[in-house]
């Protein structure tokens, strides 16, 4: 009986499970309605990083060199009358995505996005003031 194929097949599961281990897991998350905000908890130290998309409007928050439990693949919050939706991805093999989305009459200033922690594994991304589309437009300004 050959073993030969034996050797690769455990090599590729060590690096397997290595690599897995290099990553911080995405314990915890959460849409705080009332206060506007993101709550979320990792195992270990990230940092996130924050972008802002247009048509629909949506906050993006990716977590770099984190993984989402297997269980908790991919989870969607409802919202408010602002927030349509807050969902959890993983973007790819390195990178855990939060999506923020607005609902489709309303913009925020990316720049008052507020990250903050309490330690380096909890975090609160906390929304500034939802602003209506028109409302920004009247002010002659291009919608955020």
């Amino acid at each position: 009986m050959k073993l030969s194929w034996l050797l690769p097949l455990t090599v590729i599961s060590i690096l397997g499970f290595c690599e897995s281990s290099w990553a911080a897991r995405l314990t915890y998350w959460k849409f705080n309605k009332p206060l506007g905000r993101v709550e979320l908890i990792t195992d270990e130290g990230v940092k996130p990083e924050a972008h802002f998309l247009s048509n629909p409007s949506r906050v993006i928050i990716d977590l770099p060199d984190t993984r989402i439990i297997k269980a908790k693949r991919k989870k969607t919050a409802r919202g408010t009358k602002f927030v349509r939706e807050v969902r959890v991805g993983q973007f790819d093999r390195r990178t855990t995505r939060m999506v923020i989305e607005l609902g489709s009459q309303y913009t925020l200033n990316p720049d008052n996005v507020e990250i903050r922690s309490s330690s380096p594994t909890r975090w609160f991304i906390q929304l500034p003031k939802v602003l209506p589309l028109d409302q920004v437009a009247d002010q002659g300004r291009e919608p955020i």
